[in-house]
């Protein structure tokens, strides 16, 4: 409503580009986590473990193709797929070193690193045993090879919620701690030990992209904060309701021709959507994911499954922090997979009553 009430000063290009295409995006992804909503409350247990493998055997697609990629670039060969694929952000003398990075079938690395940290989630709910371990390792040794500050911190990050939510703060939950903080440190001085080059030049990277950030010296702290700014600066409405959705693709002609951006997007989900919908997005927003979040914290450690849910749930949280997501493919696909994930703790609590009424 506030793409059409707020924005009538916007060119008729507005409405015929961007507010009818945006529109029937948003309501396809509606559409969408409808249809699978509807589809998994009248599946069963095996229907919706058949759904998610398929999933995860999907990310396995992305994954041969990162290693062929990888081989690619060792022969020295170009990649069929068109990608964002060469260093960039970081001093020459890292360029001259390690040219290229991982995409996979990706446009660029930030668009495939969500999917290597869910299949990892998805890998510990699907596989046991051996392959598992396989799998997940993998897949790390891939997304070290991104090359991706954003792949970096959201492992990190979510890394760090795991390991707090399964602690107890008790003798026994600081000793498990202890214990994972100390194989971490083992596992690094042996990494640095037998790839001590390797390392260093991935500690340099990691500096090089820290601190480029943390300056504002980066072109995308630079434009989130002339959007912020000018976000801030806006009408009462405009605070409240926002501006409208894809109005980003006209920030120059309602900034007054101060800023030119040439894209509708930013690379951060929380400002995208502030910009869109105002506080009242914001709050609605952070309403109905807190009911989600806290649904699946409240039950975590029932199974694996409750676990799974919630930790895809804050994996979406943080991708936001580097990806702008709410109308893409992948978001549709990680909330079809909370959805069915939910269906399957669902079913597997309804059996667990059932079996204990019978006992009784």
């Amino acid at each position: 409503m506030s793409s059409i009430y707020y924005q009538g000063h916007l060119s008729g290009s507005y409405v015929e580009q961007i507010l009818f295409g945006r529109f029937f995006t948003v309501l396809s992804t509606i559409l969408f986590v409808l249809s699978i909503a509807i589809w998994s409350s009248r599946a069963s247990t095996t229907e919706c473990y058949a759904f998610l493998s398929i999933a995860c055997v999907s990310t396995l697609i992305f994954l041969f193709f990162a290693y062929v990629q990888q081989l690619f670039f060792y022969l020295h060969l170009p990649f069929f797929v068109e990608s964002r694929s060469d260093m960039h952000g970081v001093p020459q003398v890292l360029r001259s070193i390690i040219p290229n990075r991982i995409t996979s079938i990706a446009r660029e690395p930030n668009f495939y690193a969500p999917i290597l940290i869910e299949s990892i989630i998805l890998a510990r709910l699907i596989f046991s045993g051996f392959w598992k371990y396989v799998f997940i390792f993998s897949t790390l040794v891939i997304l070290v090879l991104t090359f991706s500050g954003g792949a970096y911190a959201h492992l990190i990050l979510l890394l760090f919620f795991f390991i707090v939510q399964r602690m107890s703060f008790t003798g026994k939950g600081l000793m498990s701690l202890l214990k994972i903080i100390t194989v971490c440190l083992v596992f690094g001085l042996v990494a640095y030990m037998l790839f001590e080059n390797e390392v260093a030049i991935l500690l340099d990277f990691i500096e090089a992209k820290t601190s480029t950030e943390s300056s504002g010296a980066s072109f995308r702290s630079q434009v989130m904060a002339a959007i912020f700014n000018e976000w801030s600066s806006s009408g009462l409405k405009s605070l409240i309701f926002g501006h409208g959705i894809g109005t980003l693709a006209f920030f120059s002609e309602i900034s007054g021709g101060g800023v030119y951006l040439d894209f509708a997007i930013t690379n951060n989900f929380y400002l995208d959507y502030l910009w869109d919908t105002g506080i009242v997005g914001i709050i609605l927003f952070v309403v109905l994911w807190g009911y989600g979040i806290s649904f699946f914290f409240n039950r975590r450690k029932k199974s694996i499954s409750f676990e799974s849910g919630l930790l895809l749930f804050v994996s979406l949280l943080i991708t936001g922090l580097y990806r702008s997501e709410y109308v893409t493919t992948h978001f549709s696909w990680v909330l079809a997979l909370v959805i069915v994930i939910y269906r399957v703790c669902y079913l597997s609590t309804k059996d667990i009553v059932f079996e204990h009424t019978v006992k009784n």
